[in-house]
């Protein structure tokens, strides 16, 4: 008898935070994120789709951990999809994409839905899904220009509107299923292929001088036909021909990045070209 009260007494503050404005922060929006834990799955799907109406910001950390909780209630989980899309939650992303061809239909579903409205909450409507390959180097380029390179990419679709990143959907999807979910978005698919073709230093009138050159090949996504490609180089320097280990990483770092950045702006032009 008392857990059924204590059931009543949670269904009724859920329905009483559907209806009332509740603040940031407050109590009641306190006993709603800890509604997620409740020993009974009803009142866990409950709080979970009125805290993704209420757009609580405040629990997208849980309802991540609920949303990826294999041992979780397909209902339960799914509701935990759909909110963090209402919450606009683009930590979400990588989840949503993994678990976007789960076995369970209802989970997959959801985690469609959540990219969806994911997309939504962007500054600007996108208009294609672009994926990043793991750049290619040449023989004794370290691992962390890899890593710069592909930041410097990531960073840039991020901050490009019409552009979305990819959490890696195509990796979980054959391309038949790829392309009808492309298609529930309203997106394109775009794969890049960076290549870091050449990175030197040189010591020249009194200067230290570093210069890059980065290759984009970009495909289709699905199918993964070529379609373009273009160079970017870059250059910096410092007035001294005796340079530390450390000054020399932040000039090829920043060469790494320019080149990769004049790459992809050619990339992004013939995109724009042939829009129009």
């Amino acid at each position: 008898m008392t857990v059924s009260v204590r059931m009543s007494l949670t269904s009724l503050v859920i329905a009483l935070f559907l209806c009332l404005p509740i603040k940031a922060g407050s109590p009641g929006e306190r006993r709603m994120v800890r509604a997620l834990h409740s020993g009974s799955y009803k009142v866990r799907m409950k709080a979970a789709i009125v805290l993704g109406k209420k757009k609580v910001k405040a629990a997208a950390g849980a309802l991540r951990k609920i949303a990826g909780k294999q041992s979780e209630k397909p209902v339960v989980r799914a509701a935990a999809l759909v909110s963090l899309g209402q919450i606009g939650d683009q930590k979400a992303r990588k989840l949503c994409a993994y678990l976007i061809a789960h076995k369970h239909k209802l989970i997959a579903q959801a985690a469609q839905k959540a990219l969806l409205e994911l997309d939504r909450g962007l500054s600007s409507k996108p208009f294609y899904l672009v994926s990043i390959k793991k750049p290619g180097l040449g023989a004794g380029k370290s691992k962390a220009l890899a890593d710069t390179l592909l930041g410097a990419l990531e960073h840039r679709v991020k901050s490009t509107s019409g552009l979305v990143l990819s959490a890696g959907e195509h990796r979980f999807l054959n391309d038949e299923e790829m392309l009808a979910h492309l298609k529930a978005r309203d997106l394109m698919g775009l794969l890049l292929k960076p290549k870091l073709l050449s990175l030197t230093s040189r010591v020249e009138d009194g200067k230290t001088i570093v210069e890059a050159k980065v290759r984009i090949s970009q495909y289709t996504l699905p199918g993964k036909v070529k379609e373009f490609f273009a160079d970017g180089e870059a250059n910096s320097w410092i007035e001294d021909t005796r340079i530390t280990k450390t000054e020399l990483r932040d000039l090829q770092t920043e060469v790494v990045q320019g080149a990769a950045d004049s790459a992809l702006m050619q990339v992004l032009e013939d995109l724009q070209e042939r829009a129009q």
